[in-house]
């Protein structure tokens, strides 16, 4: 029978990273089942589980699971007390092992002949990351500017296979032309990646004229009458501060912006517009079975076939104020495998090559506040996929006849929205929706549809259905 090796930051307490943590039942484990613990400061920790053992607990040489305990106890097996510091050994042996403990992280890391591998993080990580001025040398990526480490692929290498905390990793604004593989990074608890990129200020903090908070089909928006200040700025970032919220916005006069949705309260005080600074020009790849990754303030690119953002199946990842674009050849901007979440997100498109904004195949979906603009590409596809399209989304400009919006091959899409947050809207599209080899469309009727050729349709012969 194979094993199932265990790790953890904590002998005993029951919480988050502890051997007898509540989420490892008793009932799951096997005999001879390996556990590494790494506590900080301390030593590492290796026990093998005893399927029989019975023995009253007494750590550490006895621990047994918090939960569904039985017989079954945690033996320990041996300690190993090991050096540390901010700078890793220069003439390492081969199995020697070091907790690397530089600025922004703590990590068990081991020689393996060649190089330093980081085996688990101890506690939250901040990385950095400048193209520039940074270097990708395994001491690096603790501060900005020639602390950090140079490519976002560096960075993520640098994460180990287990991790005790969010890991948080702070992009400079430049554009990295490199393409980005995230895989095997596992977690102890419910913790997060995050590639943290980097807004620039187009104009702001101002302080506006008037506000509308928005509700249901009324879009919300900011108005400063002083000047042109919203001139050229539709498709930017809007924050309103006493929100502390960003919108995508969705079109502008010279005097005023209109953001996808509503704002959670009437806009007072200053605003701010925002582009986008940090770029990558690549493919973004989320690997089966990675889980927490997500994205924030990030623009992707793409002029090539591949996608700006793929992600494998059984993947989970989350794009909060990102804009995903192409030109040229990009067939898809977004091919989702996995499970994703969009919040205040751009998705643009201008060549005819473009086919889908989004393909969702067999995953669970979430899209809210996010703009699917233009081009002859379809905004969305879903083959095999189930959630929720809503909160103020937008499709416009689709012109292929498939439909802005396509659910197929048995999948399901619910209109999902609140007076509060603001309706759907699809408009300047050949088709708005359509629906057909056993798709189905639900609550269609919040949907604000707007200037299409056919707002909607559903194929009968093909068990297609659009309900209301």
């Amino acid at each position: 029978m194979a094993l199932n090796i265990y790790g953890g930051t904590a002998l005993t307490g029951g919480g988050t990273g502890a051997i007898d943590r509540a989420e490892i039942d008793g009932n799951n484990l096997a005999d001879k089942d390996p556990f590494i613990t790494i506590v900080q400061n301390d030593a590492v920790y290796f026990h093998a589980l005893d399927a029989d053992s019975a023995a009253a607990e007494a750590s550490p040489a006895v621990i047994a699971p918090d939960t569904n305990p039985g017989n079954k106890r945690h033996i320990l097996q041996g300690v190993v007390r090991i050096p540390n510091g901010a700078t890793l050994p220069t003439n390492p042996i081969k199995g020697e092992a070091f907790l690397h403990t530089p600025t922004g992280r703590s990590i068990y890391m081991v020689y393996n002949g060649t190089s330093w591998v980081g085996i688990q993080s101890m506690s939250s990580m901040t990385i950095y990351v400048d193209k520039t001025d940074g270097t990708d040398s395994v001491n690096q990526g603790t501060g900005v500017d020639s602390a950090a480490y140079k490519t976002i692929q560096y960075a993520v290498n640098s994460i180990p296979g287990v991790n005790s905390g969010n890991v948080v990793i702070n992009i400079n604004n430049e554009n990295y032309s490199e393409s980005v593989t995230v895989q095997g990074k596992n977690f102890t608890g419910n913790y997060t990646i995050t590639f943290q990129g980097t807004l620039s200020v187009v104009s702001g903090p101002t302080a506006q004229t008037s506000s509308v908070q928005g509700t249901g089909a009324t879009q919300g928006s900011i108005t400063n009458t002083v000047g042109t200040p919203f001139t050229g700025n539709a498709n930017k970032l809007l924050y309103s501060s006493n929100n502390a919220e960003y919108r995508v916005i969705d079109s502008v006069t010279s005097t005023a912006g209109t953001i996808c949705g509503c704002w959670t309260a009437a806009p007072t005080g200053n605003y701010t517009i925002y582009d986008w600074a940090t770029i990558i020009t690549g493919t973004f790849l989320i690997k089966s079975g990675q889980l927490g990754i997500v994205c924030n303030d990030i623009k992707f690119f793409t002029s090539s076939l591949s996608s700006c953002v793929y992600t494998e199946a059984n993947s989970l990842l989350t794009l909060m104020r990102c804009w995903v674009t192409g030109t040229t050849t990009a067939a898809y901007l977004f091919f989702a495998l996995g499970d994703f979440t969009t919040d205040t997100c751009l998705f643009t498109s201008s060549d005819a090559n473009t086919y889908y904004h989004i393909v969702g195949y067999a995953s669970i979906f979430s899209i809210v506040r996010t703009k699917f603009l233009g081009g002859y590409a379809v905004g969305i596809i879903f083959q095999g996929a189930y959630g929720g399209f809503g909160a103020g989304s937008i499709i416009d400009n689709c012109d292929m006849a498939e439909g802005g919006l396509l659910v197929e091959t048995t999948s399901v899409c619910r209109f999902s929205s609140t007076t509060a947050v603001g309706y759907p809207r699809i408009r300047n599209c050949t088709l708005g929706v359509g629906a057909r080899m056993g798709g189905q469309v639900t609550e269609n009727s919040l949907v604000q549809y707007s200037s299409n050729t056919t707002n909607y349709t559903a194929t009968a012969a093909t068990y297609g259905s659009i309900a209301s």
